[in-house]
């Protein structure tokens, strides 16, 4: 809950939120209460919960591997002094798991204390790291009247051990909100049932504002009149989600809600939803009831014009005790504890469909490959009907190929939904698909157009034309990848992620060699991580790298730990591999700029890796290794594959140099470019290309005139081996 009320009531000052109590944790459990007229309990833990304190926080360990237990949690408790109203704006606190800790918290709050009645503030999922979060939970109303008692827990479950522990860290859990004096009137304003509750029905996707709002639950607010003649102002009341089986989520299904009095709607000054309750705000005077008196409310709600779920099921409560309505302190108030916890019927998400609707539709195919297409059944606010279990036809508009599907072009919707995954063209042309309700009711759909294209015999992209749409016609995440703006353009990941995210590239390819070659360069900004690394798919058979059925072989660059290398690993399906081979521990462990080539021949399965560190083409062989996979297809995807987290996802990847297609022979020997004098001991001999290490080390393949003779020593570069480093007896004239 993230919303922020604004409270105005007759004879009622305002008072400014601050922080009432806070909880240091650095030794204790003791609080530590900021003003007067205000309890707050020391921090503990359930009946399995043994807090331990440190200069970090409270801490412990043997939190359930699994569900949330009643015995599993700490609480704390806040109270009003006596004549007091306390109201809690905010609970502040951070938290930290260790890495074999929790991954689930939820924080409950009730003023029982057996908590048999109990809201939900939060349920969160942690993430798999021992990274410090802030867990604050801003925006709350939360009333607590003189003589009440407010427990706060937080219930801690599906640990990865026991042993791991969960903190609340220091210096971070405290209360906002305000004390004011209670109401000193009557305090004996309920809410009771109706005399008839509203039953059960539908709300159609289609009631989207509040003209067409749905009634769907009823109650009656009645002033006792013991004795001060006077009326309750309404200021604030609450609905509190009960969470049916098979329930709408609130926040992505409830737009807005109504209350109106029998003959008018109430004039509302602030409405607040979450997924637990919906909250109102009237201005005093705009919802009275008179003293001795009774006025029954009936609420309406109107849905969301998009994001709905058909079928699911919405429900609403007004709970006894936590019970969440206020009143202005110039009438009477609200008693602590309603008589009984008033529910509704339960009333169901109904989507109509009118019209059929295609997404992911690729607007590039291969031509005689697999692509998909599927189809909805909607609403025209695109909310599916899961009902719809219609005939429908696919068909191709335009184009003079054919369009096949091995399953075929006429299927059956089920719950409003069908994908196509095998569909075929068989043209190099454009065309556009079509989709028809066979029974003619629902309109029909059309795709944009789509482009077919030819496997590439030879992949060829050094990126110098600014453009991965054509030449070749890269598919995938295409709205990711840039090519850079550089003297030297090269493919970049540019895109935008706030935790972590994947994108790829990939190319056909038809494999008609005996023996293949793949070539690529890469620069990687950042030390590479299994968090953060790309590969270079050498073969896939499935045009989705994302896709858990994909199988393959690829390269990875980036790995656990400092020993990063370049591997080969084949793929049966995804995160299903076995190593092949590996290059170099740790060659590409900090940030890493290097070419590298890979050959297979067919006939005896093997593969050879071959890298220059330097980015250039002076090829060493790094490892060889063998499959047993008797053939992959000969027409295959390569492709280019990033993982990334956010401080990585733009401007840290790069990409050039991608070559597919037979081996390459160079048939060109190298040449002598340069000879740098280094001093008058030490030469330097620069060929035009990398030379085999025995011929460049070879001192019998230097002659130096004019009486120096022979070097004594040659030693080629370590890092760039076009280079050989010459030491001399006979020092140069």
């Amino acid at each position: 809950m993230k919303t922020f009320f604004f409270i105005v009531a007759l004879f009622f000052s305002l008072s400014i939120s601050a922080q009432l109590v806070q909880w240091p944790l650095s030794v204790d459990g003791q609080s530590v209460v900021n003003g007067t007229n205000l309890f707050a309990s020391d921090f503990t833990g359930g009946n399995s919960v043994t807090i331990n304190y440190g200069t970090s926080g409270a801490y412990a360990s043997g939190w359930p591997t699994g569900a949330a237990t009643t015995d599993d949690y700490y609480q704390i408790a806040i109270a009003p002094d006596t004549g007091y109203k306390l109201t809690i704006t905010a609970l502040n606190f951070s938290e930290r798991r260790s890495l074999s800790g929790i991954r689930n918290y939820e924080v409950r709050y009730s003023t029982d204390t057996s908590f048999s009645f109990y809201t939900v503030l939060s349920t969160i999922t942690v993430p798999d790291d021992d990274a410090e979060r802030d867990g604050s939970i801003s925006g709350l109303n939360l009333f607590v009247n003189s003589g009440d008692t407010l427990y706060v827990r937080w219930y801690a479950y599906n640990a990865e051990s026991t042993s791991g522990t969960w903190r609340i860290n220091d210096n971070s859990l405290s209360i906002d909100g305000t004390i004011s004096v209670a109401n000193t009137n009557d305090v004996n304003t309920q809410v009771e049932p109706p005399v008839v509750q509203i039953p059960q029905g539908t709300i159609s996707s289609l009631a989207v504002n509040q003209n067409a709002a749905v009634p769907v639950f009823s109650f009656k607010i009645k002033d006792l009149g013991a004795g001060d003649a006077k009326p309750t102002y309404v200021t604030y009341l609450t609905v509190v989600n009960p969470h049916p089986i098979g329930e709408a989520l609130w926040t992505t299904h409830i737009q807005g809600a109504v209350l109106n009095d029998g003959t008018q709607d109430i004039q509302i000054s602030g409405f607040t939803i979450d997924d637990n309750q919906m909250s109102f705000l009237v201005d005093s005077g705009n919802l009275t009831i008179p003293d001795g008196g009774e006025i029954t409310l009936t609420l309406s709600v109107f849905l969301n014009t998009g994001g709905l779920t058909d079928n699911t099921t919405l429900q609403f409560q007004i709970d006894s005790l936590n019970q969440g309505f206020d009143a202005a302190l110039g009438g009477s108030g609200f008693v602590t504890a309603f008589g009984q916890t008033l529910i509704s019927n339960l009333f169901t998400i109904d989507v109509q469909a009118a019209k059929l609707v295609l997404s992911g539709v690729p607007y590039a195919i291969w031509k005689n490959s697999d692509f998909s297409a599927l189809v909805e059944a909607t609403d025209i606010y695109q909310n599916r009907d899961a009902d719809a279990n219609t005939s429908i036809s696919v068909s191709q508009v335009n184009g003079s190929g054919n369009l096949t599907s091995a399953t075929g072009l006429v299927q059956s919707l089920n719950q409003g939904i069908y994908q196509w995954i095998d569909l075929q063209y068989d043209a190099l042309d454009n065309f556009q698909l079509k989709v028809s309700d066979n029974a003619s009711v629902l309109t029909d759909a059309y795709s944009s157009t789509i482009n077919v294209v030819q496997a590439y015999d030879t992949i060829v992209d050094n990126f110098s034309d600014n453009d991965i749409t054509i030449n070749p016609a890269w598919l995938g995440n295409t709205s990711a990848f840039i090519t850079s703006s550089s003297g030297n353009p090269e493919l970049e990941l540019f895109t935008y992620t706030d935790n972590a995210d994947t994108a790829y590239l990939v190319l056909p390819f038809n494999n008609q060699y005996d023996s293949v070659e793949w070539q690529i360069k890469v620069r990687l900004a950042f030390d590479p991580s299994d968090n953060n690394y790309a590969r270079f798919y050498l073969v896939s058979d499935n045009n989705d790298l994302k896709s858990a059925s994909s199988s393959g072989f690829y390269l990875q660059f980036g790995e656990n730990g400092t020993n990063d290398a370049i591997t080969l690993y084949h793929q049966t399906t995804l995160g299903n591999v076995e190593q092949i081979c590996s290059g170099t521990g740790a060659a590409i462990a900090s940030s890493p700029e290097f070419r590298v080539k890979v050959v297979y021949t067919k006939a005896t399965h093997q593969w050879r890796i071959l890298a220059d560190y330097t980015g250039q083409s002076n090829f060493l062989q790094e490892a060889v290794g063998t499959d047993t996979i008797m053939n992959f297809p000969d027409i295959h995807y390569i492709g280019i594959f990033t993982r990334y987290t956010t401080t990585n996802d733009e401007g840290k990847m790069f990409f050039d140099d991608v070559y597919v297609g037979p081996v390459q022979i160079d048939t060109i020997p190298p040449s002598l470019s340069m000879i740098r004098v280094v001093d008058s001991l030490h030469l330097d001999v620069i060929f035009s290309e990398g030379i085999m290490q025995t011929q460049a080390e070879d001192v019998s393949n230097y002659q130096i005139n004019n009486g120096v003779g022979l070097p004594i020593s040659a030693q080629q570069d370590s890092l760039d081996i076009s280079i050989v480093h010459l030491a001399l007896t006979n020092p140069l004239a």
